[in-house]
């Protein structure tokens, strides 16, 4: 929109984006991807009267296989993560879903090396995949943003803050937070650990944290506006990450991609990030971070307890996560990339 272009967006849900021509989808049953044939109608009426140059669909077995449907050319698809790591698995029906709609795509956009892997791997033709990190916002995304006001706010004075930012399920192991914070409590007392997000597990939570007597060390914050993340990080000292690529108790686990935005938007922020030994994130040359064992609380409990006892290597993680997040996470920078990708299509 910065360079004057016409932006549409078809969606069921509700976004308000300054210039955006938003097109809503209705829902006609209950479950969003039991109306994927009833978007489909519908995207083709809207697809047909605004006439884009380009169709560009976020997430292969949502609005993939909206995109894949309407028969509407170039198709850019971007895969998200858990939509061709796992998703896939499920079945050979799951399997054949996702590789129909890649066919149809005349520009697969994935975020890393192992994305590209992943799709290779499901036949996608290689000269169709475009690898690219989406990136962070760096004009909000700051240390400037760190507020003394908010630390008092939620009584953090003389305090080391830890902040965790995940949708509260089953997939993104938010337990092995909480059961790091009981180790590190043994040990230091001025230590308090942030936790954002809703989901169905937050009950579970507070009892969790209520019976390892972690009262006093923990902070439930709930869901947090993006527009409010910037502010929350910058303040905060350490991020951390629980997420797992391993399957636990019979779950699949989702995703499976490197650097997440939240984890991008924290070395933006200059606080050092803590991540899960994942095979794409030690493949990822610009994480600055440390990686610990995962699901193992007691190996994430020594890591946090190393860099807060540590204030050089605090501030030296620190100083190289903003230095990569500058070069490799600058959203302007990386969408100039994707606009690239638009012209040629567009030959």
């Amino acid at each position: 929109m910065e360079k004057g272009h016409d932006v549409h967006l078809i969606s069921d849900l509700r976004p308000e984006i300054e210039g955006v021509n938003f097109h809503p989808l209705k829902n006609w049953l209950p479950g969003r991807r039991t109306n994927l044939f009833f978007w489909s109608f519908q995207a083709r009426k809207i697809i047909k009267k605004i006439k884009p140059e380009i169709l560009h669909a976020h997430y292969v077995t949502s609005y993939g296989f909206v995109g894949a449907l309407s028969g509407f050319h170039p198709l850019v698809i971007s895969a998200w993560g858990d939509d061709i790591a796992t998703f896939p698995e499920i079945s050979f029906l799951h399997k054949a879903f996702v590789k129909f709609i890649l066919r149809r795509a005349d520009l697969v956009h994935t975020h890393d090396e192992m994305g590209k892997k992943r799709l290779l791997e499901l036949g996608c033709d290689e000269e169709k995949i475009l690898v690219q990190f989406k990136g962070v916002d760096l004009e909000k995304f700051s240390p400037e943003k760190g507020s003394k006001t908010l630390r008092k706010k939620l009584d953090l004075k003389g305090k080391f803050t830890v902040i965790n930012a995940r949708h509260l399920d089953p997939n993104y192991s938010v337990d092995t937070f909480i059961k790091a914070a009981a180790d590190v409590s043994k040990e230091r007392k001025d230590v308090v650990f942030i936790l954002v997000g809703k989901g169905p597990l937050e009950n579970k939570f507070r009892r969790m944290v209520k019976e390892l007597k972690l009262d006093e060390y923990f902070r439930f914050l709930g869901g947090i506006s993006h527009s409010e993340m910037p502010t929350y990080l910058a303040s905060m000292d350490l991020y951390v990450d629980t997420f797992s690529d391993i399957k636990k108790d019979g779950i699949i686990r989702k995703g499976g991609g490197g650097i997440g935005t939240t984890t991008a938007e924290a070395m933006a922020s200059g606080i050092p990030a803590l991540l899960g030994d994942r095979k794409s994130v030690l493949n990822c040359q610009w994480f600055k971070g440390i990686v610990y064992k995962q699901l193992n609380p007691e190996d994430l409990a020594d890591k946090i307890l190393t860099i807060l006892d540590d204030d050089g290597l605090r501030k030296r993680i620190s100083k190289e996560s903003l230095k990569a997040a500058k070069e490799n996470a600058d959203w302007r920078r990386n969408m100039v990339n994707i606009e690239k990708a638009y012209d040629r299509l567009l030959g």
